[in-house]
């Protein structure tokens, strides 16, 4: 075969490829990853990892190394385009092969990795397991929707100075022209991937599988802090990445072990041991009370556990399918033990058709002092009608009503459909009635866990939300799980001439592209509009009064060594029951929406100001939530720049005019909403990320109160039209703006 290969600048103008300042030619095949190999012999390239040039496995276009010299190479075409002739065809396996260029301009600012294949010896043509490199399921989570680039290992500036962006650009298409098993790199594709998405999970990270070919790789240590995003159950969740089923069909101790490296199937070890819990019947004591766990099950009889210690002894792959079957069958097949029970063996609940009623005005618009009422169905995942609502205990359904959508807070909930209200079921329809205990307040109900006497701010007329979602928890296979399906529906309050506008800030299809199916509180709330309605401006995360887990004594409350909670006579018996805060450990910490999900998102590179007072972590984001459990948020980073704003602040892309206006958050621009909330400067969300004392005086300094009331002059220079606006200061793309380290500088102010 020979390559043909022509540079041309943004102008079509042909270059040089003296020109450049770097052209590495790369060629590997086949496509399954325990055969991936750089086709070392085609390619005429040098194998000598101790090459003085660093030039192995790959050839450098502007000054090549050949391991024969005296063989054809590169050469000059005579309409200047360069020729590459490979060596003849040999005992390549066959199948799909593929050549890629990685070039950059000498500034390093431009760049480029296109790819094509050939097929050798084969007319079959192979797919990579995450789709085509051009669309391949990483780009779901990394690739930024502002700079459309995407955001792995090598577009972080360090080992060249701007990030070798280009090398990400077709994942794992160009990933493989240097980490195959005879490539640039000494580790294979499925190392790096499974070990990086797994990282918080690997038992030690990087160590020696010589057994499967693999030395020590130090480097999967510096992703120890990763946790794959998926819902609810992360680096289980195979097909996620995989876009067919060889994961379940072509097992190998490479594919398997880099995710579980704790089996050495060298020696049939598992160290350190996997833990099982313990059995249905409370601790174990001898091997056969972990039966009902596996064959490989064995009793730690000191801690009462059962666990895996053992493996039987693989010295190649072809034993791997006879236990980890394609099917359900067998003792370990890959689809059961990586089933997720919450979607296999739910009813997969649908609340459809919601609509708000109980309005007495024109149109039917809800006014103050009426009783908001709502209908909706339930049904399964095949649409079939869910009646008993009103008679399974399982079942339970719950509402929230928040508005308006332009500035939210909490008008009622959240109500137990059962308890609160009246539920109602017409057979004849399928259909849900439930009624609001109350009529509709003239004041909001106060922000959570702030104190505050008396109601909240007045409801202003507006477009309300309501929140209404049905959950069914049970117990499969000994693991308690949770089905929930919701809605929102939007309705007008007291004037029915405002426009109907829901809020639009987010969209949930951004939070599915990383998290899969969303899931928050328990896997009980999945519609990611509507975590506004509880997470208003004001509401801060649990403090001094909040009850936690039942207790017996100080011991048994997580937050009593550190002094902040203590176990009391809850119940005024005498007796001491339940874990209660003391001393608020978090104090001021907002569970704000806006704010709260950016520095999520941020966590680990938080300047840690607001949090510096916190008991539970100072400087880092950690929450007191539910029972007084603390969720420690330090370890996240969002897997692109966060400065692609437009990733979550997605368009709805909605028709829009003069009387059809977008929704909030969404500006009509050339007959269509455009997502603008991002472009809005506040305090509350600029400084959830930009977490230093100097932001946070700054904010304060340029904030001034106007009869008791806060009035932020941020607009005059971050405003859309200003010279610090935002989209101009988080402008990452022209020109190329090279993203943050993957941690904080500890040297930062």
């Amino acid at each position: 075969p020979v390559l043909t290969l022509r540079f041309a600048d943004a102008c079509g103008q042909a270059l040089k490829v003296s020109d450049l300042g770097t052209a590495g030619l790369f060629l590997y095949g086949p496509r399954r990853a325990t055969e991936t190999r750089t086709a070392t012999r085609l390619l005429n390239c040098v194998t000598d990892r101790k090459a003085r040039d660093r030039q192995h496995h790959f050839v450098n276009l502007i000054s090549p190394s050949y391991a024969d010299p005296g063989r054809g190479g590169l050469s000059l075409g005579g309409d200047g385009a360069l020729l590459y002739q490979l060596g003849a065809i040999g005992n390549e396996a066959p199948g799909t092969y593929t050549v890629g260029v990685f070039a950059k301009s000498k500034d390093e600012k431009d760049q480029a990795f296109p790819l094509a294949d050939l097929q050798i010896g084969t007319a079959t043509v192979e797919t990579y397991a995450s789709g085509p490199a051009n669309d391949s399921s990483c780009a779901g989570c990394h690739r930024g929707a502002a700079s459309g680039k995407l955001y792995m290992h090598h577009i972080i500036p360090g080992f060249s100075p701007l990030g070798d962006y280009a090398i990400d650009e077709q994942p794992v298409g160009t990933c493989k022209s240097c980490h195959n098993l005879d490539g640039l790199s000494p580790n294979p594709i499925v190392r790096k991937v499974h070990g990086v998405h797994r990282g918080a999970h690997l038992t030690s990270p990087g160590v020696a599988h010589p057994e499967y070919g693999l030395g020590a790789d130090p480097s999967l240590g510096r992703y120890a802090n990763v946790s794959f995003p998926a819902m609810p159950e992360k680096e289980k969740d195979c097909v996620t990445c995989h876009k067919d089923d060889r994961f379940a069909r072509l097992p190998s101790r490479l594919a398997c072990g880099t995710c579980h490296d704790n089996v050495f199937f060298d020696s049939g070890t598992v160290n350190p041991p996997t833990p099982l819990g313990r059995p249905m019947g409370g601790a174990c004591k001898v091997d056969d009370d972990c039966a009902r766990l596996g064959g490989l099950a064995q009793c730690n009889a000191a801690a009462g556990n059962c666990e895996i210690r053992s493996h039987s002894m693989q010295t190649d792959d072809t034993q791997c399918p006879l236990c980890h079957t394609a099917t359900t069958e067998g003792p370990a097949p890959i689809r059961v033990v990586h089933e997720i029970v919450s979607r296999t063996r739910t009813r997969g609940l649908k609340l459809t058709h919601l609509t708000v009623g109980g309005g007495s005005g024109k149109d039917g618009t809800l006014l103050i002092g009426d009783v908001p009422s709502i209908r909706f169905r339930l049904v399964d995942r095949n649409d079939a009608p869910v009646g008993e609502l009103l008679t399974n205990h399982a079942l339970s359904g719950t509402v929230i009503l928040s508005g308006p959508t332009s500035d939210r807070q909490r008008v009622y909930g959240p109500l137990s459909m059962a308890m609160q209200g009246t539920l109602s079921y017409e057979v004849a329809s399928t259909t849900y009635s439930y009624v609001f205990p109350a009529p509709f307040p003239a004041a909001a109900s106060v922000p959570f866990n702030i104190d505050a006497p008396g109601p909240g701010r007045p409801n202003p007329p507006g477009t309300y939300t309501v929140w209404a979602y049905v959950t069914e928890r049970q117990s499969v296979l000994g693991q308690a799980i949770i089905d929930s399906g919701g809605a929102l529906a939007d309705f007008r309050l007291t004037d029915e001439t405002l426009p109907l506008r829901p809020r639009q800030v987010i969209r949930q299809e951004a939070c599915d592209g990383c998290h899969v199916a969303l899931q928050a509180h328990g896997g009980t709330r999945r519609q990611a509009e509507g975590c506004s309605m509880c997470h208003t401006l004001g509401a801060l995360d649990r403090t001094v009064g909040a009850v936690g887990t039942p207790c017996k004594t100080d011991d048994d409350c997580g937050g009593a060594a550190a002094g902040w909670e203590a176990c009391t006579d809850l119940n005024h018996d005498g007796q001491l029951d339940t874990c209660v805060v003391t001393k608020d450990p978090t104090p001021g910490q907002t569970i704000y929406f806006p704010a709260l999900i950016h520095g999520i998102h941020y966590g680990r590179r938080l300047g840690g100001y607001a949090e510096r007072n916190s008991i539970l972590k100072a400087g880092a984001l950690v929450v007191l939530g539910f029972f007084n459990g603390a969720y420690d948020f330090s370890k996240v980073l969002f897997p692109q720049d966060v400065r692609n704003c437009q990733t979550c602040h997605a368009d709805s892309a909605a028709s829009c005019s003069a009387t059809m206006p977008c929704g909030v958050g969404q500006s009509c621009l050339a007959g269509q909403c455009k997502n603008v909330a991002w472009t809005v400067p506040s305090a509350a969300v600029c400084l959830s990320c930009h977490d230093t004392q100097a932001t946070a005086g700054h904010a304060t300094l340029n904030t001034w109160r106007d009869g008791g009331v806060a009035v932020e002059t941020c607009v005059v220079c971050h405003g859309p039209a200003a010279e610090f606006s935002v989209d101009k200061v988080h402008n990452i793309t022209a020109p190329y703006q090279p993203p943050y380290g993957r941690d904080r500088d500890p040297a930062a102010p």
